[in-house]
């Protein structure tokens, strides 16, 4: 299989595709996390409003003129995730495994993540951060060969 993949920013015409692949991701969050079993989980997905703003950035990954994945990042300000001025924060980076089947997941992956740290850079951003499931071990294995740091580690109890 072709091994080419595009990494572009993300247009207008991209969104409803975007947002399909946003519910994927939330559906795959919820098979790999523990604390999601048996609950009704949902998370608004509003691309088109998202990427008209000018502190939001999606870039997307084309193979043969199908998106398989998507990243957002945006630029952020001293806030309770993490305390440092201005820093961009890494929402999303998804692969859509169904669609790119034989392609190398970690090669598109840093793609898609390299192009929101250049994204951060190039708004004078000091700090890109990212928030991970704790069971979403490929995308912290990304992050750390990244050269990212644990930040905050947050913990959470079921209660009932």
């Amino acid at each position: 299989m072709e091994q080419f993949v595009n990494i572009r920013k993300a247009t207008k015409q991209d969104v409803e595709k975007i947002e399909k692949l946003a519910q994927k991701l939330l559906k795959n969050q919820i098979e790999i996390n523990s604390f999601f079993k048996n609950v009704n989980v949902t998370r608004p997905i509003n691309v088109s409003k998202e990427i008209s703003k000018s502190n939001v950035c999606f870039f997307v990954a084309e193979h043969r003129k199908n998106l398989i994945g998507y990243a957002e990042v945006r630029l952020a300000n001293k806030d309770y995730l993490f305390e440092a001025h201005d820093y961009a924060l890494l929402v999303d980076l998804f692969l859509d495994k169904d669609a790119y089947k034989n392609l190398a997941f970690y090669k598109i992956a840093y793609l898609l993540y390299k192009s929101c740290e250049n994204w951060a850079k190039l708004n004078n951003r000091k700090y890109l951060c990212g928030n991970v499931y704790g069971e979403n071990i490929r995308v912290r294995r990304l992050l750390k060969h990244q050269n990212f740091k644990e930040y905050k580690i947050n913990f959470i109890k079921k209660l009932c």
